[in-house]
């Protein structure tokens, strides 16, 4: 049997190439073996480019050093510390994250937010702290804020009926 330091590695990422189907990676493996095109293996639906000088976990496949690829990464610099168990994270090196924890879904940003899509649908309640802003219409409870009518119009200083 091989020794398991052939099939297993830890390196360090200097360069990651997004430009090919499969990303591949420049890392140094022990302190003199800097190898170029390591395959960059993520799970489907996810995609991270981890800031240089992150650690990798690196398998060579079927025991050659010529075919590497990277399987996990992880930089001792962004860790985040979870608390509750069960808890999940998603978090960038910017102090961005998405929290996922027994008492609800956190986002923290301190950039902007964008949603896009063509209609988004909220269940429950909204609660704003700040100003909202509409480049459209806005319905309450089926009256537009923009074109509804008041009911009761006097003159001078009385107050008009609600809309209708």
């Amino acid at each position: 049997m091989r020794n398991l330091a052939t099939f297993i590695a830890r390196g360090i990422i200097k360069l990651i190439d997004f430009s090919k189907p499969v990303p591949v990676a420049q890392a140094e493996i022990m302190a003199d073996e800097l190898q170029d095109e390591i395959e960059f293996i993520q799970a489907f639906g996810f995609a991270s480019k981890p800031p240089q000088n992150s650690e990798a976990i690196i398998v060579s496949l079927n025991g050659s050093t010529s075919k590497r690829v990277i399987i996990n990464t992880i930089n001792r610099d962004y860790h985040f510390a979870l608390d509750e168990d069960g808890s999940a994270v998603f978090h960038d090196a910017n102090g961005q994250y998405i929290l996922m924890k027994s008492d609800g879904i956190h986002v923290f940003t301190d950039k902007k937010l964008f949603v896009n899509a063509p209609e988004t649908d909220w269940t429950g309640d909204i609660n704003l702290t700040g100003k909202l802003t509409a480049s459209d219409d806005v319905l309450a409870a089926g009256i537009s804020l923009k074109n509804h009518k008041h009911s009761g119009v006097s003159a001078g200083a009385a107050q008009t009926g609600k809309p209708v």
